[in-house]
């Protein structure tokens, strides 16, 4: 995927497969293969001490670099705020990992995948430390049981049934465009 992924970006053919033990030691290897050494999550794991060692096996082809996020979509204006008001607004904005206790059967696969290692298991269920997370979902992804859910803040709810309807007033418009043009 590349450009405004996940949701808006571009599936890209890029001719290789490409495996790991983890998913970390992945990115580790292709990000810059991929012209994106410095993407928010590396550059995370990288202060913090916690990328694996990776050694490349096998021949990986030459390929062009991902077109990356536009700049004007990287909504991040914290580094102009106070630190405080950018944890408040963070916490207000910011989507997190919520497990669905129901669900858990308390097997620990989601610490064990944790990079910032900000989640423990505690009395048999995950417990966030959500201050450390970096926000990769990898819990999420590896949970066997679909018991961990990204919540998202009444902030990103709002935006995201405004995208919607604006997408469908776009698409009206569209329509009429269209149908005008042929019968126009």
């Amino acid at each position: 995927m590349e450009g405004n992924g996940p949701g808006s970006g571009d599936p890209v053919f890029r001719g290789f497969v490409a495996g790991a033990e983890t998913p970390f030691a992945l990115d580790a290897e292709l990000a810059p293969l991929l012209g994106a050494p410095e993407c928010p999550q590396l550059v995370q794991m990288r202060e913090r001490g916690l990328l694996p060692e990776t050694t490349a096996v096998g021949d990986i082809p030459e390929v062009e670099p991902l077109r990356m996020p536009e700049k004007e979509n990287a909504l991040d204006m914290s580094a102009y705020l106070p630190g405080f008001l950018a944890r408040c607004l963070k916490r207000k904005l910011v989507s997190h990992p919520l497990v669905m206790a129901a669900r858990c059967i308390g097997c620990g696969v989601c610490a064990k995948v944790c990079p910032p290692q900000s989640l423990k298991i505690h009395n048999g269920k995950p417990d966030f430390d959500l201050k450390n997370c970096i926000r990769c979902y990898c819990c999420q992804e590896h949970c066997p049981q679909g018991a961990i859910i990204v919540k998202r803040t009444l902030m990103m709810r709002i935006a995201g049934r405004l995208e919607s309807i604006l997408r469908r007033a776009a698409g009206i418009v569209h329509i009429r465009a269209r149908h005008e043009r042929k019968n126009g």
